[in-house]
This record gives structure tokens, sequence and C-alpha cells, in this order.
């Protein structure tokens, strides 16, 4: 299971400079997008038409009108019900009234707050569209950068063991996935650091600060899972969630920007990729892409996820986690997902 800590330590020095960098490069992106929103749009790919998405301030939040979202696409949109759909071709996303919920090209998704309906119109946060749902479905417009160096973290460690479930304790598994990966990662040709190769003790801001000093161009949080009931099963995948925004399942805010969160849209379209892979390898139950502001994916100044591969406290799938051929399934769809977010943003030659 994940670890979470609520004091945040000033940055180390060792990469200031890049997380400023990026930083700037986030804040013109959210400077730009705005222009999307209040001028005339065209999304050449799918659609001629010009327009204007409209917003409202609802709940204290810029919320935009769902309708103009899918024209901004080039998308249908209807309405039945509690539920907006918006599709193309390309894409299926399904709201919900009153919910955080959503469903995109499949994939249980969180947002930072709930769809409003107002004036029988459905309204999206504006902070969802800009940081989570438009880079998924446009990743063009994520800056190219390469993706060469992966860093993996196996979570716990030494006198920390993590969930514990009929012997099996979570620190060895994680251990036994990075290894794999990594294994696999080197024969793909990338360079890849773990921030520990063994069974020993690693605070969490030792982890960030090794990530820190190594400045890798992907962190990659490694955990499995456990719950109070033995029927829950399934993948969960973590991005740190918007500043000012609340984690997903609950109203703890962020309430203020962390390193990580200059990396908001790249995170997006990294969690969505791992997670639609993992699912597609394991077959296993959708738990959700999730935001939540976990210790390691906050503090670290480049693109992070972090994974939970299933719950140990599940008789089933605490079986499979141990078997071999699932493992390199599970290993191999995480490297699957790493190669294809590199090629997303591969720098155009």
């Amino acid at each position: 299971m994940s670890p979470d800590k609520a004091a945040r330590p000033s940055c180390p020095r060792v990469g200031r400079r890049r997380i400023f960098a990026t930083a700037l490069k986030c804040c013109i992106i959210c400077l730009l997008l705005p222009l999307f929103i209040t001028q005339s749009a065209c999304l050449a790919a799918q659609s001629s038409k010009s327009f204007a998405i409209r917003y409202r301030t609802l709940q204290k939040q810029r919320y935009l009108y769902l309708r103009d979202v899918a024209s901004f696409y080039g998308m249908n949109y209807s309405v039945a019900g509690k539920n907006a759909v918006l599709q193309s071709r390309y894409s299926y996303l399904l709201f919900t009234k009153n919910s955080r919920i959503f469903r995109i090209n499949g994939i249980e998704s969180h947002l930072s707050f709930g769809i409003i309906e107002y004036n029988n119109e459905m309204f999206l946060p504006q902070v969802d569209f800009q940081n989570f749902i438009d880079p998924i479905l446009r990743r063009t417009t994520i800056p190219k950068r390469k993706i060469r160096h992966i860093m993996l973290d196996p979570g716990h460690g030494g006198s920390d063991p993590g969930t514990q479930n009929k012997g099996i304790i979570e620190k060895n598994l994680n251990l036994v996935f990075s290894r794999r990966i990594a294994a696999i990662l080197r024969r793909r040709g990338y360079k890849v650091s773990l921030t520990r190769d063994k069974d020993h003790l690693l605070r969490l801001e030792q982890r960030v600060a090794a990530a820190n000093r190594l400045q890798p161009d992907l962190f990659v949080s490694i955990h499995c899972n456990a719950a109070a009931s033995t029927a829950v099963n399934g993948i969960e995948t973590f991005i740190i969630n918007p500043a000012l925004t609340p984690s997903s399942g609950g109203n703890t805010f962020a309430k203020k920007a962390a390193p990580g969160n200059a990396y908001d849209r790249e995170n997006a379209l990294l969690g969505f990729i791992m997670h639609s892979n993992l699912l597609k390898a394991s077959n296993a139950n959708d738990r959700g892409l999730k935001r939540k502001q976990f210790y390691v994916i906050r503090e670290v100044a480049c693109p992070a996820a972090l994974l939970e591969l299933g719950f140990l406290s599940n008789p089933d799938e605490r079986a499979k986690l141990l078997k071999s051929n699932y493992q390199d399934k599970l290993s191999v769809a995480v490297c699957d997902a790493i190669q294809e977010y590199e090629q997303a943003l591969a720098p155009k030659r």
C-alpha cells in the first residue's frame, strides 16, 4: 500500500532550475488554454467549425458548458437522464450528474469536482478539461520531450513491510515487480534506476531526493494493495491532483502547487496510458485512474505515477500476483505503457 505524508519539505537544490523551467512551461500552457476557452477555436483534425467554449462560475469554480466541449472536439453530444455522452469515431466519454467518476474510452477516471446540471445544461470543471481530459484526447498538445531514463520505486522495504496477508509481504513483491520491469526496460534500451534494489528501509524524503539527484525522465512507484473486505480486487493508478483541488474519494485539498504539479498534463496522459495497458494485459477489475497527494509523486520533478497492481487481501488476486506468468504480464504492460508514452512525446526529427 502507498504511504502518504502531509508535511512537505522545501525543494532540494538539485533540480531547482529544472523545476522552475518546467513550472514556467506549465504556466504558459495554463495561460494559453483559457484562450481556447474564451476565443474562437478550431480542432482541424475533427471539426472545421469555429466556436467559443462558454463558461459559468458554479460553486466557486469555473465550469464549462459540456456541449461546447463536445463541439471543441468535434464530438456528438447527448444527454439521457443523469448521463451525458461525448462521442466520435475516436473517443467516448460518459459523465454522470453530481458524480466525480466518469469514463474515458472505457477507463474509469476521477474528476476534481463533480458534473453539475444548471438550467438544463451539463457543466464540466475547467480544471479537469484543462489538466486531465484535454492532454488525453490531444496528445500532440503536450510539449515534446525525450523519455530515456526511468526511475522505479519499489514501495516500502526494511522495517516497513507494507501490507501483509497469509505470509505474503508487499515489500518483497514490489521489489520482484520492479526488478522484472527494470530488466525488460533495459533490454529495450532504456536507462533504469531503482530507489532500492534490496530489502532496506528508505524514507519518502530519501526516495524523492534520489529522484531529484538523478533527474529521471519518468518516475513510477510500484505497490500492491489491501482492503478490509477480502472481496475488493483490481488495479488502481494514481497521479497527483492539481493544486487547490481535492484528492479522489475525499475532500482533502492540495493547498498549494507542488513540484509534481508542473507536470499535471503529462501526468494525465502517463496515468491514462499506464492504466489502460495494465487493464488490457490483466483483465483485472478497473478501480480507476485516480488523483491523490502521495508524497513520492507529489515531490518529484518529473512526470510520475503510482501503481497499485492488485489486492493481497483478495485470495484470487493474491494467488495471481504470486504467479510468474502474471508478474510477466503486468511487467510487460508497464514497459509497453512507458514506450507508448515515450512515442507520444517524442520530439519530431
